[in-house]
């Protein structure tokens, strides 16, 4: 996802250990870990923003999958965690996309006869010198289903 929407993909990740056990075998490992968020400032160098974008994301949990999309269609993506005997978090961004401040596109795609969900389907858009690409997916994160439409965003 590009949560910060400079056309860079950036990271993601729900964290939680398989074994709720693991401190008792692997000294500083533990079965609650944080949600870290990696800013991708150069396409293959990324920084650790976690600390800078909210305090769920640093808070230890047992995530278990992450679904992405726009829940509350502001025009920023927002993310919605599966916690392991926890109730589900909506990490939820504002941006201020509504106000004017930046650019998005949405396509949602429907096949005509076979693979109607439009899985594989590829978009690019270019606006001056920023290129940018989607591809829908089947599915990204454990038990979890991401916005079916293909969302590309640009707030420069």
């Amino acid at each position: 996802m590009d949560y910060d929407h400079d056309g860079r993909r950036d990271l993601f990740m729900a964290n939680g250990h398989i074994l709720d056990n693991i401190a008792l075998v692997h000294a500083g490992t533990y079965y609650a870990e944080p949600k870290p968020m990696f800013r991708n400032i150069a396409h293959v160098v990324f920084e650790n923003v976690s600390d800078k974008v909210g305090p769920d994301f640093v808070a230890p949990r047992v995530s278990r999958g992450a679904a992405v999309g726009d829940f509350d269609n502001d025009g920023d993506l927002d993310i919605l965690v599966g916690n392991n005997g926890q109730a589900p978090q909506l990490l939820r961004s504002d941006l201020d996309c509504a106000a004017g401040t930046g650019h998005w596109l949405q396509v949602f795609r429907i096949g005509t006869k076979s693979n109607r969900d439009g899985v594989g389907a590829r978009l690019k858009v270019t606006a001056g010198d920023l290129v940018q690409y989607d591809q829908r997916t089947g599915g990204t994160s454990y038990q979890s289903a991401q916005d079916p439409a293909l969302a590309l965003r640009a707030w420069r």
